[in-house]
C-alpha cells in the first residue's frame, strides 16, 4: 500500500506541478483538470456525495499530499503576486474544500476566490459570498465579463427567428430581398446581412465567426475550408512584401512557403528557433509578416509571442500565430500582441475527427482584404460543415482541459519510461519551454512527442504494437492517435532537413484524446515492452 500511496502521490504533485501559473484563473483550472484525471470527479459533480465511496481514504490522502507540496511550492514562487490559502475541513460526511485566491496579474485584470465542495444550498451561497470578498479585496468589480465555456456556447449575437438555441444549417446558395435598396445595403457593407454563401455570407457561417472571433478576443474572423486555406489567403494578402517563419511548422506549410509562393514572386525565409538572431535583420530589410506556431509541430518548441510582436511592430511588420496545438482555451495570441491567429479548425476546434476547416482572426481592418482572396480562391466552407464546427465549439472548453490533464500525467509516465530517450512536452518542468509556457499559457494542451531509443525502427515497432492509440495523422480529436513525424507530417522534407530542425525519425507525435488516462499509459508501457 506504501508504493501505491507514493505513486498516487507523485503523480498528484507533477500534475499539480505543472498547473500552478501565476495567474489564478490558471492555477484553479488546473487543479479542476487534475481532479478529474486523479479522482475521477469534478468539484461540481461531487457536491453532495459521500467522497468515501469514490475514493479510498488513503488513496485520497496521497492525492492531496501531493497537491500540498505542490501548492507550497507555488505559493514560494509567487509570494510577491499571490496568496494562496487552501483549507481542508471534514463536514459529515462530505469533504469540504476552500480555496481563496486574491491574486493580481500582470494586467491586474482577474481575481477568482472560495471555491466549494459542499452538500447544501447554504455552503455553496457562503462560497459564492467569499468568492465575492476576494474579488472586492483584489480590487475586481467588474464580473461580468463572460469567461470561455460560456462564450464558446453564447459567443455569438444572432437569434433564430424561430427560438432554436442555436441557428440551424441554411443550406442555401442564395437570399432574396424584398428590394434593390435592401440588397445593396448589404452588398455594399452597411447592413449585415445574408447575401451569397460563397462569399460567407451565409445565417449559418456568420454565426460561427462570431464565436470563433470571441474565443480569440478578435475583432472578427473568418471560416475557410482548411487551415491551409486560411493561410495562403493571408500570405497572398499580408506576405507581399515577404514572409519569414520562426522555427518548426506543419510540413503543407513548409512546403508552402519554400516552394510555391516564391513562384508566385513572395520572398519568404524559413529560420529556426535557434537563428532568431537572424529576425530583425529581416524586418529591418522589409519583411513584414512574421508567422510562426506555438507549440510547433511536432517538436512542441514555445515562442514568446510578446517579445517577437514587439520587435515585429517596432519594424512596422504584423505577426501572425498559428495557435492550433494550444486552441484559445490554453492561449490567446491576439491579447498577447499578435495581429491575427489561425487555426486549423479541423483539429481541436472540430474535436471529433469528422470536418475539415479553418480560421484567420484578427482586427476588422487587418481581415478586411483577406475577404476578397477567400471569395476568389473558392476558400469557403460550407454551411453543414459551420453548423457542425459551431456545434463542436461548444465542448471545447471541456474537451481541452481534460487532454491538458491526461497529456501532463502521459507526458510525466513516459519521462520516466527506461525505453524512451525524450519527452518533448511544455508542461514538463524540465522542458526548455516550460517557464516560458507558464508565462503566456493557460494550459499545456494535448500534444506530445516522445522519441524512443533505438531510432527510427524502434519508434516504428512501438507505433505498430499500439492497441489504443490510432496510428493515423492529424491530431485534437476525441480519440487519441499516433504518427510519425517522419512517415507523415514532414515525410516531405529531406531526411537532412529533418535532421537540421531537429525531427528525428525516433520520434512518435502523441495526440491524447479523451480516454482514461490510465489506459493510455498502459497501452503505451505494452507498446513499448513488445517492441523491445
Amino acid at each position: 500500500m506504501n508504493a501505491q500511496f507514493d505513486i498516487h502521490r507523485q503523480i498528484a504533485e507533477q500534475i499539480a506541478d505543472a498547473v500552478i501559473h501565476t495567474d489564478a484563473e490558471g492555477t484553479i483550472r488546473g487543479w479542476n483538470a487534475a481532479a478529474e484525471v486523479l479522482f475521477g470527479y469534478s468539484r461540481n459533480q461531487a457536491i453532495g456525495q459521500n467522497l468515501d465511496l469514490i475514493i479510498p481514504e488513503r488513496l485520497r490522502a496521497a492525492h492531496w499530499a501531493g497537491f500540498n507540496r505542490a501548492m507550497a511550492r507555488g505559493m514560494t514562487q509567487h509570494g510577491s503576486r499571490a496568496t494562496v490559502t487552501r483549507s481542508l475541513t471534514r463536514t459529515g460526511e462530505v469533504i469540504y474544500v476552500e480555496m481563496s485566491f486574491a491574486v493580481v496579474t500582470d494586467h491586474a485584470r482577474k481575481a477568482l476566490g472560495a471555491v466549494a465542495v459542499a452538500r447544501d444550498v447554504t455552503q455553496r451561497e457562503l462560497a459564492e459570498r467569499q468568492w465575492r470578498q476576494s474579488l472586492a479585496k483584489a480590487g475586481v468589480t467588474d464580473t461580468s465579463s463572460p469567461g470561455l465555456a460560456t462564450r464558446a456556447i453564447h459567443g455569438g449575437t444572432a437569434k433564430d427567428a424561430h427560438g432554436s438555441p442555436h441557428i440551424p444549417i441554411y443550406n442555401t446558395t442564395t437570399f432574396a430581398f424584398a428590394s434593390t435598396a435592401d440588397l445593396l445595403d448589404v452588398v455594399d457593407g452597411k447592413k449585415p446581412g445574408s447575401l451569397y454563401t460563397r462569399y460567407g455570407l451565409n445565417p449559418s457561417i456568420h454565426a460561427l465567426e462570431e464565436t470563433l472571433a470571441s474565443l480569440e478576443s478578435a475583432e472578427a474572423a473568418w471560416a475557410f475550408c482548411s487551415g491551409m486555406a486560411a493561410q495562403i489567403a493571408l500570405f497572398l494578402t499580408h506576405g507581399r512584401e515577404g514572409i519569414v517563419c520562426l522555427g518548426d511548422a506543419y510540413g503543407g506549410t513548409l512546403e508552402l512557403l519554400s516552394s510555391h509562393l516564391p513562384l508566385l514572386g513572395l520572398r519568404t525565409h524559413l529560420i529556426l528557433g535557434t537563428e532568431l538572431d537572424q529576425l530583425e535583420p529581416l524586418l529591418a530589410a522589409g519583411v513584414r509578416l512574421v508567422f510562426f506556431e506555438t507549440p510547433t509541430n511536432p517538436t512542441l518548441e514555445v515562442f514568446d509571442i510578446r517579445a517577437i510582436a514587439s520587435m515585429a511592430h517596432a519594424y512596422g511588420a504584423t505577426v501572425a500565430v498559428d495557435n492550433t496545438f494550444a486552441s484559445p482555451v490554453n492561449q490567446r495570441p491576439l491579447e498577447l500582441g499578435a495581429d491575427f491567429v489561425m487555426c486549423s479548425a479541423t483539429k481541436y476546434l472540430g474535436g471529433h475527427s469528422d470536418l475539415t476547416a479553418g480560421a484567420l482572426m484578427g482586427s476588422k481592418d487587418l481581415l478586411a482584404p483577406v475577404w476578397n482572396w477567400r471569395k476568389n480562391l473558392g476558400s469557403m466552407l460550407s454551411p453543414e460543415t459551420a453548423s457542425l464546427l459551431a456545434r463542436s465549439l461548444r465542448t471545447l472548453v471541456v474537451r481541452v482541459r481534460q487532454q491538458n490533464a491526461s497529456a501532463q500525467a502521459i507526458a510525466a509516465a513516459m519521462a520516466q519510461h527506461r525505453r524512451v530517450a525524450r519527452v518533448c512536452y511544455p508542461g514538463l518542468p524540465g522542458f526548455s519551454g516550460h517557464e516560458l509556457a507558464k508565462r503566456q499559457m493557460h494550459g499545456f494542451g494535448g500534444m506530445l512527442t516522445i522519441e524512443v531509443k533505438g531510432g527510427g525502427k524502434a519508434a516504428t515497432a512501438v507505433a505498430d504494437h499500439l492497441r489504443l492509440f490510432a496510428l493515423a495523422p492529424s491530431l485534437g480529436g476525441a480519440e487519441s492517435l499516433v504518427t510519425q513525424p517522419c512517415t507523415t507530417t514532414h515525410h516531405g522534407l529531406t531526411s537532412e532537413e529533418r535532421a537540421r530542425r531537429g525531427i528525428s525519425d525516433a520520434m512518435l507525435r502523441l495526440s491524447v484524446g479523451l480516454e482514461d488516462p490510465a489506459d493510455l499509459i498502459a497501452d503505451l508501457n505494452q507498446a513499448l515492452a513488445a517492441a523491445s
